[in-house]
């Protein structure tokens, strides 16, 4: 039988195990908890399974031992401790703080926690009574989650920095090197996959400095033709003015002057004035 929340929703923070475990040997059933520690639990969703369900043994009394709250804790979450160390890093090497030492420190004391679940029992949880008999059955965290969750995120955050990229390999390879072996496989996937980052960031990083050294390139080819451009509107400037200087003496030559309405004739010996603008020479080839 399915046991419901009971009360407000909340984060699921612990339980009382040997409470459940006394009280599963009374009814003579197993109790199997449903959401693991940390999760959030809704009004109303599974919080646990009876065996058998006619087991007396009421809804009221599981829910009684289990504590609910706002926000997690590290009482019985060992994710959270790994979630605020995370949290850390990937804050540091946000844009707007940029801050690689600091992801460092957070990735040193990843790296401690790593080590310490590396060498325990995470496997599902099994509680017997003192007669031996299977009681308690609760969930926790698989190792594979683990490192996921403490490794993922900075590898991807981190990818731009040298300092974290290292950092992040040397831990790995220690790890490697001192957990059991059951434990490296997931590490062994998880140091692929932050060379294969690192990779593409370097290829990343060529291809952006060949982009740039194209773009110098064509910044001084325009430099280049401006300079050619504007050379070339300073002649034809000058070839402009001297054009209009040879029209302006030729007229004077042959008498313009102004008021001659076009079509006329200019009278021999007319001069144009200073300023003014003579409108037909004089002379019939004029």
């Amino acid at each position: 039988r399915v046991v419901r929340r009971r009360g407000a929703s909340g984060t699921f923070l612990a339980f009382g195990q040997r409470h459940l475990v006394a009280a599963a040997a009374a009814a003579d059933c197993l109790i199997e908890i449903v959401p693991q520690v940390g999760d959030f639990v809704s009004v109303d969703d599974p919080l646990a399974r009876i065996y058998p369900a006619s087991a007396d043994i009421s809804d009221s009394q599981i829910n009684g031992m289990m504590a609910f709250g706002p926000e997690r804790t590290m009482e019985q979450d060992p994710m959270f401790a790994f979630r605020i160390m995370v949290d850390i890093g990937a804050r540091a090497l946000s844009p707007a703080i940029n801050d690689p030492t600091t992801a460092v420190l957070a990735i040193d004391q990843i790296h401690r926690l790593l080590r310490y679940a590396g060498f325990k029992n995470i496997d599902t949880g099994r509680v017997s009574d003192r007669a031996g008999k299977l009681r308690l059955v609760f969930p926790t965290p698989a190792w594979e989650d683990i490192v996921d969750l403490a490794l993922t995120e900075l590898r991807l955050y981190g990818a731009t920095s040298i300092q974290v990229a290292r950092r992040m390999k040397a831990m790995l390879e220690h790890l490697i090197d001192r957990l059991p072996a059951e434990r490296t496989s997931t590490l062994r996937r998880e140091l692929a996959a932050l060379e294969q980052t690192s990779a593409e960031q370097e290829q990343r990083v060529k291809e952006l400095n060949a982009i740039a050294g194209r773009l110098e390139n064509l910044k001084k080819d325009l430099i280049v033709a401006e300079a050619v451009f504007t050379s070339a509107v300073a002649r034809l400037d000058t070839n402009r003015a001297d054009v209009f200087a040879s029209i302006t003496n030729h007229l004077k030559r042959v008498g313009w002057k102004p008021g001659i309405g076009w079509g006329q004739e200019a009278p021999p010996g007319a001069v144009a004035g200073q300023g003014q603008r003579i409108v037909k020479p004089a002379g019939a080839n004029g």
